[in-house]
């Protein structure tokens, strides 16, 4: 019987569908395996015959859980020996309790506000204020500044964040507290243009991918 969701039914945990036998159909071709991983944006089934599958590929898959069966359209992202990575779409992801809308990842990178955003008009720095980038999603951002300047929750700033390519935004303070890196500050991004919001999400989309390929790296060195 496959699981119907609605307002009324509590949602399950996303680690129930760990483990669990899912078939991957292709055109003109079918194959089974276990569903590995589970976070984010990305799927892992380890899948003897992954190398039938090409990276772009459209694929339906079938997960066999213990909180009902799951039917995801999806796309091949990438593979390896023994596995292929999925997209996992937001739609399904809904279905989850232990979830983000979106995704968020942890991030090395930094980025300095150039100016503050008032009713009235724009004011920019006479210098800039740099940060560490903590982390970051398609809706907000996590930083560090280790100035002794401060800002207050609902304050808007203009900003240039270095992600490996330059990513001009807008965003508003929604909390602040002290770390031992300095003040730390939650952000809502806010009017970004589609241009770069594509941009971002393939950022994302790219540093989970890389985040995994390391995590198996560890796993199987350790393993060893």
């Amino acid at each position: 019987m496959i699981e119907r969701y609605n307002k009324e039914r509590e949602y399950a945990s996303l680690t129930a569908i760990l483990d669990c036998r899912t078939v991957v159909e292709r055109k003109d071709f079918v194959s089974t395996g276990v569903l590995t991983h589970a976070e984010g944006d990305l799927i892992e089934i380890e899948i003897a015959e992954y190398d039938h599958f090409q990276l772009g590929e459209a694929v339906k898959m079938t997960i066999y859980s213990p909180v009902g069966i799951h039917i995801i359209q999806s796309t091949v992202i990438a593979k390896y020996e023994g596995a292929i990575l999925i997209i996992h779409p937001p739609n399904n992801l809904s279905k989850f309790e232990d979830k983000r809308k979106y995704p968020r990842i942890a991030s090395n990178k930094g980025g300095h506000i150039h100016t503050l955003v008032h009713e009235l008009a724009p004011v920019p720095l006479e210098d800039p204020i740099f940060f560490n980038l903590k982390n970051i999603s398609v809706e907000g951002l996590g930083f560090t500044l280790f100035e002794e300047r401060t800002f207050q929750v609902h304050t808007k700033l203009q900003a240039e964040l270095d992600l490996g390519f330059l990513f001009p935004c807008t965003f508003r303070i929604v909390r602040s507290s002290e770390s031992g890196e300095g003040m730390f500050y939650g952000a809502e991004l806010l009017n970004v243009s589609e241009e770069y919001l594509r941009n971002l999400r393939a950022y994302i989309l790219k540093q989970q991918i890389e985040n995994h390929y390391e995590r198996k790296s560890k796993e199987k060195y350790f393993s060893l």
